[in-house]
């Protein structure tokens, strides 16, 4: 995080609009590939309104057995970056712009943090939406990642 990093605040400034909500949920929980059952967990949902649709239209979820198999058969968005792709797992309707977002490092790493502690982020024209886990993470460090993310899209739009 830096002094020139994108803030919540500075966001709806830009006229991005955010809804937010705690989320608690009992469901299988997975960490690592372990999926642990009848685990209950918390976080926080930003729901984002941009002021004009990003050219990305993606869903960020975690890699699993069945998207695997489903990489025979159909083609999925790869970065190249090992330690993401064995984490993520992309669903788009456009691989080159999604793909262009997916250069910046920064961005791959907040993707894979929030996916892999089991939250989700999707984007779909102008919405937005980055649900995260509650983890050792601290809150305005998982916001700092969502304004990054955020702001980045925005400058797509």
């Amino acid at each position: 995080m830096t002094e020139n990093d994108p803030s919540v605040a500075s966001l709806k400034k830009a006229g991005a609009k955010c809804r937010l909500s705690q989320v608690h949920e009992g469901r299988p929980f997975r960490s690592d590939g372990v999926e642990f059952s009848g685990t209950t967990v918390s976080g926080l949902r930003y729901e984002w309104k941009l002021p004009k649709p990003a050219d990305v239209e993606a869903a960020f979820v975690q890699e699993q057995f069945k998207h695997k198999l489903s990489k025979v058969f159909n083609a999925e968005l790869q970065t190249d970056d090992e330690d993401f792709d064995a984490v993520v797992y992309i669903k788009s309707r456009d691989y080159i712009d999604t793909g262009e977002f997916l250069q910046d490092p920064r961005i791959r790493e907040i993707v894979k943090r929030v996916i892999g502690s089991g939250g989700t982020i999707s984007v779909e024209g102008a919405d937005v939406t980055y649900a995260f886990i509650e983890d050792n993470a601290t809150r305005a460090d998982l916001e700092a990642d969502m304004a990054y993310l955020v702001d980045a899209l925005m400058a797509r739009a």
